[in-house]
């Protein structure tokens, strides 16, 4: 019985080894690599509640990794995030990415920069205006649109 446990891992670790070791993944192969996004705003969004609506200000990203920051709970104004988790990617993939902000607690205008990653390096951005600018009626009038969703051909 032990001599065939024994053959068992010996083929197992073989099998590893002949099939595990040495392959080159899609992505080397193919173009492509590992994703990640990072989105930046100015001027910053600031924390707390407040305005002429007695709002906050609040920002969401969504892909394949998802981030939302609100300034009602916030410690720290918002200007700029990188996205924590890397997405392993190959050419001509496409990725999209909705970014979302409203800014009810200080009106005006935003710019914002929203830049695709691979292996750390910026490969795409995408620069935008959006945000609330003023209230007329009871009624928000925006800068742009306050949700937009952007794509990212991987080279």
């Amino acid at each position: 019985m032990k001599k065939f446990i024994l053959i068992g891992c010996v083929a197992t670790l073989f099998t590893i080894f002949l099939f595990g070791c040495g392959k080159e993944t899609q992505s080397s192969t193919q173009g492509g690599g590992l994703f990640k996004w990072r989105v930046s705003v100015t001027p910053a969004l600031t924390t707390g509640l407040g305005g002429p609506l007695g709002m906050e200000n609040a920002l969401h990203v969504m892909s394949y990794s998802n981030y939302v920051w609100d300034g009602k709970n916030a410690t720290a104004p918002f200007s700029v995030y990188e996205d924590l988790n890397e997405f392993s990617v190959t050419k001509g993939q496409n990725l999209s990415v909705m970014v979302y902000l409203y800014n009810r607690k200080d009106l005006g205008c935003r710019q914002v920069k929203l830049e695709g990653l691979i292996n750390g390096k910026v490969f795409k951005t995408f620069d935008f205006e959006t945000g609330f600018k003023s209230i007329t009626n009871s009624q928000l009038v925006g800068c742009g649109q306050s949700q937009s969703t952007y794509n990212f051909i991987i080279p």
